[in-house]
């Protein structure tokens, strides 16, 4: 789950368009053992990289990078469209106080009333139903619960909940739907304040009023079901469900030791299969963790600073993005959950990249920038395939450049361009070796598989 000052979209781009740098790195990124290597702190092979150190303090730990490379303008879109469940697609009309069911085998549509101003719409699974959606009407201050059965009849519920809400996120079971004001959202919050949220327990029809922390972004859910992370500009609110009718002003937890950091460079990914977070403050050389279940907050010293942050599907490894303006840029695999062991910098030869996007399933990284961080114009970009023989400890970049063309790349295809570069990896040069506190032996880590489902992330910035 993603939260930053403003919410962008990713996209997955051609190599040739929009004159982005972009890199595309194929992940075979299975378990590698080497005792050889140095501990935390050590650098793993002569001339690496090696993390530093670790603390429970950001503003003790390695320096700023003031001078680095400039931040990245990261799109994590939120559009707001008719939404699908089972066989019906429903569509709100904010004009018409309406929202129109559609069978998408007969194409009957159904009309059903709501309350004033709908707008957003989200499935709601686990309902027993052939459909079934929650809707936010931002007019009332109401959302409506509406179910269809499999003969196309729909039924409506409508629960009052916090004033100048504009967004929802459903509990993956369907059991809660959160209804906040999200900061990020189109909406400017009128008089009030926007640390008042409500939660809708499903099956009852009970409402919970509390407050969380200041400007609200993002909800995520545990994968235990037991628990929702709100994130917000003061850190993570923890929800335990269970507690619901005792909450008026759930925990709240750091995410970085500085309260004083400006929220709009702190970029926060939670990982609910583990239940922890993970921050990134731009220009800054670390990265801190934080366990959502005690609380306890622990920071790990980087070779520079990292100008992006993204959770594989299933929460199987972080790519945490290194850009560099002199020399190539890599990223870091950091294998989930963080045990003790090193894990590897991967060098993108010749390239500059500030921004990553995981696959879906989880073997591919598309890597890019939106920015020029050498003030001239970009140089025709192309990707640059890191072949799938690669080794979660080792790899190699084989790259040969026609000099006189564009960069293109030609990745075990059969494209014909003003330049080719080919990328293979053969497990003997081009990554950098770093570790986590504890013992030096390599932690599990590897690309999730294809069909795992992907974690929620959010991220504030």
């Amino acid at each position: 789950m993603t939260t930053r000052a403003s919410k962008r979209s990713k996209q997955w781009l051609d190599g040739r368009a929009g004159g982005l740098a972009l890199a595309l790195a194929g992940l075979a990124l299975g378990c590698g053992g080497d005792d050889s290597l140095g501990g935390f702190g050590e650098s793993a092979t002569e001339g690496s990289a090696g993390l530093t150190g670790a603390s429970t303090d950001a503003s003790t730990s390695a320096g700023s990078t003031t001078d680095g490379p400039p931040p990245e303008d990261e799109d994590e879109g939120d559009f707001r469209v008719p939404k699908a469940s089972g066989k019906f697609v429903y569509s709100a009309s904010e004009t018409t106080d309406s929202v129109a069911v559609i069978d998408t085998m007969t194409l009957q549509i159904d009309v059903i009333g709501v309350g004033q101003g709908p707008t957003v719409v989200e499935p709601l699974p686990g309902q027993g139903a052939a459909g079934s959606v929650v809707v936010l009407d931002q007019g009332s201050d109401d959302v409506a619960i509406l179910r269809t059965d499999g003969l196309g009849i729909t039924t409506r519920e409508i629960h009052p909940v916090t004033p100048g809400a504009n967004n929802l996120a459903v509990a993956p079971d369907g059991a809660y739907v959160f209804i906040y004001h999200d900061v990020d959202g189109p909406e400017e919050l009128g008089p009030g304040s926007d640390q008042e949220l409500t939660v809708v327990a499903v099956a009852s029809g009970e409402t919970y009023a509390m407050t969380v922390g200041a400007h609200p972004r993002d909800v995520v859910f545990a994968d235990d079901h037991q628990r929702a992370f709100v994130l917000t500009d003061a850190g993570i609110n923890v929800i335990t469900f269970t507690d619901l009718g005792m909450i008026g002003k759930p925990p709240l937890l750091p995410v970085i030791a500085d309260p004083g950091i400006d929220p709009s460079t702190l970029e926060v990914q939670v990982v609910p299969s583990q239940a922890i977070a993970l921050a990134r403050v731009d220009g800054e050389a670390w990265l801190a963790v934080t366990d959502l279940g005690d609380g306890s907050l622990t920071v790990l010293d980087l070779p520079s600073a990292p100008t992006d942050l993204d959770i594989a599907p299933g929460g199987g490894f972080v790519i945490l993005t290194l850009p560099r303006l002199q020399g190539s840029s890599s990223f870091l695999e950091v294998p989930l959950p963080l045990k003790p062991g090193p894990f590897t910098e991967h060098v993108l030869e010749g390239e500059y990249v500030g921004l990553s996007t995981i696959a879906a399933s989880g073997d591919a990284i598309l890597f890019y920038t939106t920015v020029d961080p050498f003030g001239a114009p970009a140089p025709a970009p192309g990707p640059v395939l890191l072949g799938g023989e690669a080794d979660y400890a080792t790899s190699t970049t084989d790259a040969t450049t026609d000099a006189t063309t564009d960069a293109t790349t030609d990745a075990t295809t059969d494209a014909t361009t003003d330049a080719t570069t080919d990328a293979t990896t053969d497990g003997t040069a081009g990554d950098r070796r770093a570790a986590i506190p504890g013992s030096g032996s390599p932690s599990p880590a590897g690309a999730a598989s294809a069909g795992t489902s992907s974690p929620s992330s959010s991220r504030s910035r």
